[in-house]
């Protein structure tokens, strides 16, 4: 991120179900601003997070994006939430912070504990499902044509 000069920043997004996103065109990771200056262990280790998957987007310099892409982005998400959770045990537990609830503890769970990745598979293609399945830096995997061709409903 230092060589490539990508900065970090709290911001407004307008889409209040985004915690954080990358912004190409400033090469800025942006999170969402109702989590700046949260002094939350919790919280901060869910940033921290975010801003795993968003400097995995960043790598790219393409400004572009794809289920393929997203579901790699999600699954470095899912493993630094997993890493902080074999650190500090509990500290995700019970949680109602959107960017931990809906966020990084969703994705773990999804990845991870759900047995059937159906879960998975709606939640992306809702999110994520209008996009590309690949691209030439992420070259589509089973599970992304199976997000893309998978009913939403």
């Amino acid at each position: 991120m230092e060589k490539e000069n990508v900065r970090i920043g709290f911001d407004k997004i307008p889409e209040p179900d985004v915690h954080a996103h990358y912004n190409y065109e400033k090469n800025i990771i942006c999170i969402n601003d109702k989590y700046k200056n949260s002094q939350s262990r919790p919280v901060v280790l869910a940033i921290a997070s975010a801003i795993l998957h968003e400097a995995s987007h960043a790598k790219d310099k393409d400004g572009m994006a794809s289920i393929q892409e997203e579901l790699e982005c999600l699954g470095m998400n899912a493993m630094a939430h997993r890493a902080f959770i074999k650190k500090y045990t509990d500290i995700f537990k019970n949680s109602n912070i959107p960017i931990i609830q809906d966020g990084v503890s969703l994705y773990a769970d999804l990845f991870f504990n759900y047995p059937n990745l159906n879960d998975l598979v709606l939640r992306v293609r809702t999110k994520y499902g209008y996009l590309p399945v690949g691209c030439e830096k992420h070259h589509p995997s089973e599970l992304a044509f199976r997000v893309k061709n998978t009913k939403a409903y």
